[in-house]
């Protein structure tokens, strides 16, 4: 087997800025497994296809070459940083008023539904207070 598929799925997943928490969510598998993943033992194909659908390129991590895309890949912090981005020169601007971390919440929750409505693509299910490993 070829060791550097361990090496290249760590990589991904801190291209992507997630930690192993939100990988074994997304996955629904423990943190432990994910560890493991990233030292010694195969991932199944089955789990590395669901990675695949939160930005993790699969042709990379199985043969070490980059797969070519119709478009540039962003990881999900990515996007969520795009969220807080918008909403905070729609503020800027006088566009809205947020008075509440509450009602910020609620328009980034929505900004974020809506993009996963349009892309079909699931963020990662996120551990309240999430650090990355």
């Amino acid at each position: 087997m070829d060791t550097n598929v361990f090496f290249r799925l760590k990589e991904e997943r801190v291209r992507l800025g997630l930690s192993q928490s939100d990988v074994a969510n997304a996955v629904e598998m423990s943190v432990k497994q994910v560890g493991r993943w990233e030292t010694s033992i195969a991932i199944p194909s089955d789990k590395l296809e669901i990675l695949s659908g939160i930005g993790f390129d699969a042709g990379y991590v199985v043969t070490g070459r980059r797969t070519a895309s119709d478009g540039p890949k962003f990881s999900w912090h990515d996007v969520e940083e795009a969220g807080h981005g918008m909403l905070s020169d729609a503020g800027l601007i006088g566009a809205i008023t947020i008075e509440s971390k509450q009602t910020y919440d609620l328009l980034l929750g929505l900004f974020l539904r809506n993009l996963t409505k349009v892309t079909g693509v699931q963020p990662p299910k996120v551990d309240e207070g999430r650090k990355a490993s």
